[in-house]
């Protein structure tokens, strides 16, 4: 289900934040988005039922509930996330902005880099641009749907016992592991969060890659963009492949993060993924969503 302004919700929320309510929009790709899960699984929505849950008391009493956006969206990386945000996200003016950082950096290919300044990729196309790109689409869809039906039935006729029964089941169903709610708290509890939203990779070759530099120039621009109506924007790592690299860029420039993948390690618990595709399954995202909730009560609505 997803909104008019592309948000995974049903409708889209009221421009002005109601009174009492702590909104957050989550920015990333499709871990963030929750590709493979149902609605109520993805991080977001346990993000927002677990901060409910606690807003209202202590350090929190000023907020009563959590409305939380979630603006992931498949394959995106940061210069799409920055785009999105200023086209469709920054008009809900939400009070903290989380960049789910998965590994990538950005390219040339939406944004550029010219004399220190950014400048996004004009994609306008003429009328017959548009139908052929569209026709191409469709076309490509097509295919690739016949493809999966051909290797699915190729697949599924090698065993001499299957049967037509067997398909769904075989092909696109996956047994989810229980999910067991199990009481994290005292882990969270005993932790230093702070702890990681600092970096030992200061000085780790100062020269950047053209990614790099583009990527440090984007996540300014998303912190400009959010402090511009008071806002607090935070950049998530969920992928330890590229974190003391980015730890680096963010540090120099002065933009805040959170390594909650070292986190979640720290504490015992782990990223539990689809065996396939390796997106998140549902007690991935509800690891993601708890550990998002303590970033919020315990850093970024403290004094």
């Amino acid at each position: 289900t997803y909104s008019a302004s592309g948000l995974r919700s049903a409708v889209d929320p009221s421009e002005v934040t109601p009174e009492g309510v702590l909104r957050i929009a989550l920015l990333g790709d499709s871990e963030t988005e929750g590709a493979v899960v149902e609605h109520r699984h993805t991080s977001s929505e346990v993000l927002e039922r677990a901060l409910s849950q606690t807003l209202g008391t202590g350090n929190v009493s000023s907020y009563l509930r959590a409305e939380v956006l979630n603006a992931g969206v498949y394959s995106y990386e940061p210069c799409q996330m920055l785009r999105l945000f200023l086209e469709r996200v920054k008009k809900f003016q939400p009070q903290l902005v989380y960049v789910i950082h998965n590994g990538k950096f950005s390219d040339n290919v939406f944004c550029n880099e010219k004399i220190g300044q950014l400048e996004f990729t004009d994609f306008s196309y003429t009328t017959l641009e548009y139908y052929f790109r569209w026709i191409v689409g469709y076309i490509r869809a097509k295919s690739q749907l016949a493809n999966y039906l051909v290797r699915g039935i190729s697949r599924l006729t090698d065993n001499t016992t299957s049967n037509s029964k067997q398909l769904p089941t075989r092909l696109f169903h996956y047994e989810i592991p229980e999910i067991k709610l199990v009481n994290t708290t005292s882990a969270l509890e005993s932790i230093s969060w702070r702890k990681y939203t600092k970096t030992d990779s200061i000085g780790l070759k100062e020269t950047q890659t053209e990614r790099e530099s583009l990527t440090r120039l984007v996540y300014t621009r998303l912190q400009e963009a959010v402090s511009e109506y008071g806002g607090v924007m935070r950049v998530i790592f969920l992928s330890k492949s590229t974190n003391p690299r980015l730890e680096n860029i963010l540090y120099s420039a002065g933009i805040p993060f959170f390594d909650l993948e070292t986190m979640i390690e720290d504490t015992g618990q782990q990223l539990d993924r689809y065996p396939r595709n390796l997106h998140l399954n549902e007690r991935g995202h509800y690891t993601v969503g708890q550990s998002l909730a303590g970033i919020v009560t315990e850093i970024d609505l403290q004094p």
